[in-house]
Formats: C-alpha cells, sequence, structure tokens
C-alpha cells in the first residue's frame, strides 16, 4: 500500500506475531455460567473464556441467553479451518469438559467468527516498533494492538494511546 517504505521498518512489522481467534456466540435455552466473565486455564480445555453477555445485560424481548466462547489459538491451528457445524461439536464437547451440559437442541443460533491477528504476542523490545505511533512514513500513524504493548490489550490502553495519537496528528487549517 506504501510505496516508499523504510526497509527496516517493513522488516519489523513482518516479524510481529499474532494469537488468533475464534468466537462463537450461543443463543441458548438455558444459562451458561452464573458469572459474567469467565477466564479459563486449564490444560485439558481449549476455551479461553466465557463471556455470558445475558449476565450483564438481561433483553426483555429475549426468550434465552447470549453466550460468548472464545478460543486463541496460533495462526497455523487447523481449528480455524473447521467449519461452523464442526466446530459447534468442538465446543459442546469443551464445555462438557467443565461439566457444562448443552444439547444442540438447546441452541436457538449461533455464529462463528474467526480473527487472524487478534492478540498481539510480546516476546521482546522488537515488538514494541508501534508503540510510538509514529511511523517513518510522512503522515502515516498506526494504532492497532502491538500500539499498546507493554501494557495489556485493555479498552483503557488503546483510549490512553487514542489521546496521545490525536495530539500527534497535525490540524488542519
Amino acid at each position: 500500500m506504501v510505496s516508499d517504505i523504510d526497509a527496516e521498518f517493513a522488516s519489523q512489522l513482518r516479524q510481529l506475531q499474532y494469537m488468533s481467534n475464534i468466537t462463537i456466540l450461543l443463543y441458548t435455552r438455558k444459562n451458561l455460567a452464573n458469572y459474567y466473565w469467565v477466564n479459563i486455564a486449564d490444560r485439558e480445555v481449549r476455551l479461553t473464556g466465557i463471556i455470558s453477555q445475558s449476565n450483564l445485560v438481561r433483553y426483555p424481548s429475549a426468550k434465552g441467553f447470549f453466550t460468548y466462547v472464545s478460543i486463541y489459538l496460533p495462526r497455523d491451528d487447523k481449528l480455524l479451518m473447521v467449519d461452523s457445524s464442526q466446530m459447534l461439536k468442538f465446543i459442546l464437547q469443551e464445555l462438557c469438559k467443565m461439566d457444562i451440559s448443552l444439547k444442540e437442541s438447546e441452541i436457538f443460533e449461533f455464529y462463528v467468527t474467526r480473527t487472524e491477528y487478534a492478540q498481539p504476542i510480546y516476546i521482546a523490545d522488537n515488538d514494541l516498533v508501534l508503540s510510538s505511533l509514529v511511523t517513518p512514513i510522512s503522515g502515516i500513524y498506526v494504532l492497532n494492538n502491538h500500539s499498546i504493548l507493554p501494557e495489556d490489550r485493555g479498552l483503557n490502553n488503546i483510549v490512553c494511546k487514542a489521546k496521545i495519537l490525536s495530539n500527534l496528528i497535525p490540524r488542519a487549517h
């Protein structure tokens, strides 16, 4: 997209690493968890989080419960290629490992999304190449998940970086 990109900067960008993510939104007859957000750190379960949106916000017109199930995985993981119906079966098996019983007949609807560049991986200071927001290319600034490293990618950190960026961009007269 940029013809005169600095070779060293381009090389640094190509070396940045990310985890991918698969999220499945389940609209079910029953609530799957008692809490809004559950992080999962179990080597036997591939899931990384269960977010029970209905525990935070209840929609009066909803006849069921909304739950996001998330999996972070390497960008070359074969699970990223599994079709949506197979992904649902996989999710149900993983939930079962957590003693969460859910049958397909209890699901009104489900949606699967896949994001290749979901979570930056911080290994060394070279991964901080985007933390300054300013690039060697005149007039081009970058703010993405890598920009907030080594801080967590929480919304508050993104907002802080966005404020900094807004002050870096020259104002048009």
